[in-house]
C-alpha cells in the first residue's frame, strides 16, 4: 500500500500541464464502480488499468476501498473538503467499517489529499498525508 501512496504523491508533484475545466460539483459515481477515476486525464491508460487491477487486489485482500480521483480543477473548494465530500457521496468503504480512502488530486490547483474513513484513521495517521 505504501508504493501506491508514493506513486500518487509522486504524480501529484509532476501537475504542471492540466486541461482546464469547471467543476464545481461533485464528479458522478463511477457506474460500474471503478477504483480509478481520471477525468483530468493525468494517467496513461495503461498507469490507470495497473492502479485500478491494483486497488482491486487491495480492496478483495483487505476489505478496504481505496479510490483515485483526478479532477481538473477543485471548482475553488479546499482539497481537503473537496475529498471528504466525495468519499461520502460515492460511499467509499463499508458502511458499517467506515474502511475507506479517497486519494483525490486537483490538477489545475496542484493540491493533493488522502482522506481516510474513521475506520482506517489509525492506520492512515496524519504523518502519512500530505500537507
Amino acid at each position: 500500500m505504501y508504493r501506491i501512496l508514493l506513486f500518487l504523491l509522486l504524480l501529484a508533484a509532476g501537475l504542471g500541464q492540466s486541461a482546464p475545466a469547471c467543476a464545481d460539483e461533485l464528479p458522478p459515481r463511477p457506474s460500474p464502480f471503478r477504483f480509478v477515476t481520471d477525468q483530468a486525464q493525468l494517467l496513461s491508460p495503461a498507469d490507470a488499468k495497473t492502479l485500478e487491477s491494483g486497488l482491486r487486489r487491495y480492496a478483495d485482500k483487505t476489505g478496504n476501498q481505496l479510490v483515485v480521483v483526478t479532477v481538473p480543477t477543485l471548482g475553488g473548494r479546499d482539497v481537503a473538503d473537496y475529498g471528504r465530500a466525495l468519499g461520502q457521496a460515492w460511499g467509499v468503504g463499508q458502511r458499517d467499517k467506515n474502511n475507506g480512502i479517497v486519494v483525490l488530486l486537483g490538477a489545475q490547483e496542484h493540491k493533493v489529499t488522502i482522506q481516510a474513513g474513521s475506520g482506517l484513521r489509525t492506520q492512515i495517521t496524519p504523518s502519512l498525508r500530505p500537507v
